[in-house]
């Protein structure tokens, strides 16, 4: 019998579609240099199984040293790829990233930069 553990991050794997999938691998290989990460890895095996078995997985992929840190951070990595992905396909998303330009610029003091991000986003909407 596997053992099951949390099967979340299998779960949200398993849903991709395969542009999906291609675009969070891009999107993970942007600061390699040389081999995969660990997180890929990761994610390549996860995805690769049928069932999830979590004893399976740390048995095959001998790198895994903390699967519960490693799995946190591979579930943060395919949402923020996501994020980006359909970061241009609503409205609603380009109003968010005007939104969080303008905090970012006004944390930094660039209210100029911010006043001009505003009639950017005028011209836009």
């Amino acid at each position: 019998m596997p053992k099951k553990g949390k099967d979340d991050l299998f779960r949200l794997i398993k849903s991709l579609s395969k542009t999906e999938k291609a675009y969070f691998r891009k999107f993970s290989e942007r600061h390699i240099i040389g081999d995969k990460n660990n997180y890929l890895r990761l994610f390549d095996a996860i995805d690769g199984q049928e069932v999830y078995d979590e004893k399976a997985l740390l048995k095959k992929e001998k790198y895994i040293r903390q699967l519960p840190y490693a799995k946190n951070y591979l579930m943060g990595s395919v949402l923020r790829a996501m994020q980006v992905f359909y970061g241009e396909h609503t409205d609603e998303h380009g109003q968010r990233r005007v939104m969080d330009n303008l905090w970012f610029l006004n944390k930094k003091k660039l209210y100029d930069l911010a006043s001009r991000e505003i009639e950017k986003a005028k011209t836009v909407s």
